[in-house]
């Protein structure tokens, strides 16, 4: 049966910073012409350290190495392969264009109920659901009792891939550090499974993390797939 795919997005500025250098991207595409071909979205949360301009890099180098790939009408198998090569292309355009600056970043690319993730740094991936809120982005090695996570803009970079398959009562959420260090998960996964659609619960979310404190920019996309109708 089709898959329909549904999402809320939100970033703010939140109560301490001056300027919003987390970016976030959103693309669907519904191709109801093309029965068998299912929908597909993009879903990017960067947080730029060092300048705005850095965490909106990596949306553009997924759109360049995915767009042409998933709109042939064919779901391609190499698309973890796709996005580990926009990390990388990405990494070294940064390198060479504003050394100074660098961004974590997570991307999601769904097609029907399949999640293709790619992250790096500390900009978080969950699967949310009634049972659980599991982080799916990698806590790195900790560094003098800190954690260390890689980012854009620094050598030897090695981006985590994984797939996952989405369930009806799951929700896929990206967000910046300044939501998940302010708000914390079993907060998260009350508000997600409680709203009534995901922009609500990205608001809540938003609403959460100022209320916390709002140390930080803070952005989140959260991500739902159902079957059509009829």
């Amino acid at each position: 049966m089709p898959q329909k795919i549904s999402y809320g997005v939100r970033t703010d500025i939140g109560k301490v910073r001056t300027t919003n250098q987390d970016a976030v991207f959103s693309l669907l595409t519904c191709c109801d012409s093309f029965s068998k071909h299912p929908a597909f979205g993009i879903f990017i949360v960067a947080d730029g350290m060092g300048g705005a301009l850095a965490c909106q890099i990596i949306p553009a180098y997924i759109q360049k190495k995915l767009l042409p790939a998933l709109l042939t009408g064919k779901t391609p198998e190499n698309i973890p392969d796709l996005i580990h090569e926009a990390f990388q292309q990405a990494n070294t355009s940064l390198l060479a264009e504003t050394p100074d600056s660098e961004t974590t970043a997570a991307a999601a690319v769904v097609v029907g109920s399949t999640v293709y993730l790619g992250s790096v740094g500390d900009t978080g991936a969950f699967l949310v659901s009634h049972e659980r809120c599991e982080r799916l982005t990698c806590i790195h090695d900790l560094q003098q009792g800190v954690p260390s996570y890689p980012a854009l803009g620094t050598d030897n970079l090695i981006p985590d891939t994984m797939v996952i398959h989405l369930k009806r009562h799951e929700r896929l959420l990206l967000c910046s550090d300044g939501l998940w260090k302010l708000v914390p998960e079993a907060a998260i996964q009350h508000t997600v499974t409680r709203a009534s659609t995901p922009q609500v619960a990205c608001d809540a979310l938003v609403n959460l993390a100022n209320t916390n404190g709002g140390s930080d920019n803070v952005s989140v996309i959260i991500v739902k797939v159902d079957e059509e109708a009829g």
